[in-house]
């Protein structure tokens, strides 16, 4: 059975936050030990003296196991922009060995342990890496979160493209209600399906009134089923 899942979306603000704390709520209601890792999170608030982000704040409250919330971000920055950047001007180097054994710490101590990345699949982390070198790197299946909003099959179809170019195992893709007031949205979510050659394993309705819950056992059954091996 697959244990780790790499969360990656088409664009910053598609719902993969969002989307993480759904699938670990549900898994976590199966009787799953679940953690939601956040390695980078850009754009937090100092409260109390520590650096807020919202992102994490949500994937701890849907995460079980006894740790803190700062446990669950390696690397955390104030500024509220790409992480390489953030990086730079916080003069502390983001490193994918680093975010590796932060990962690995946690596989003895979740069943399941779900991964955000940040931003899209070819985001900067530093000069020369992206996040998809990074999910690479972890070497654990990626998720992909789209959203259907204006705009959404032109960054499925690029990121789609992507992904499969990268040395990773594809899972599936999330179709994510972000938005409520979308044209012909039958059309769209059929041209997203054309466009990623299968159906979503997971569809998240807008404040999740659509969700259906059967479409969970589509996710469990691809993470029993499939392997790295």
């Amino acid at each position: 059975m697959i244990k780790e899942l790499f969360v990656t979306g088409t664009d910053t603000g598609c719902g993969k936050t969002f989307v993480c704390c759904e699938i670990l709520s549900h898994l976590a209601s199966q009787g799953f030990d679940v953690v939601g890792l956040k390695p980078i999170a850009s754009g937090a608030e100092m409260i109390n003296g520590r650096l807020r982000n919202g992102d994490v704040e949500l994937l701890y409250e849907n995460t079980n196991i006894d740790i803190r919330v700062q446990d669950i971000c390696r690397y955390i920055f104030a500024e509220p922009c790409s992480p390489h950047i953030a990086s730079m001007l916080n003069n502390q180097e983001i490193e994918l060995d680093e975010i590796c054994k932060f990962v690995d710490n946690f596989k003895t101590k979740s069943d399941i342990v779900l991964v955000e990345g940040i931003g899209g699949w070819h985001v900067p982390l530093n000069d020369k890496k992206m996040v998809c070198d990074l999910a690479a790197k972890l070497n654990i299946p990626v998720i992909l979160v789209i959203s259907n909003k204006l705009g959404c099959l032109n960054h499925a179809s690029l990121t789609r493209d992507a992904i499969l170019k990268t040395r990773v195992q594809f899972l599936g893709w999330v179709l994510n209600r972000l938005v409520s007031d979308v044209v012909a949205p039958n059309a769209v979510e059929s041209s997203l399906e054309k466009i990623m050659g299968t159906a979503p394993i997971l569809t998240i309705g807008l404040n999740n009134q659509d969700t259906d819950p059967k479409q969970f056992e589509v996710l469990k059954n691809l993470m029993r089923s499939k392997s790295l091996d």
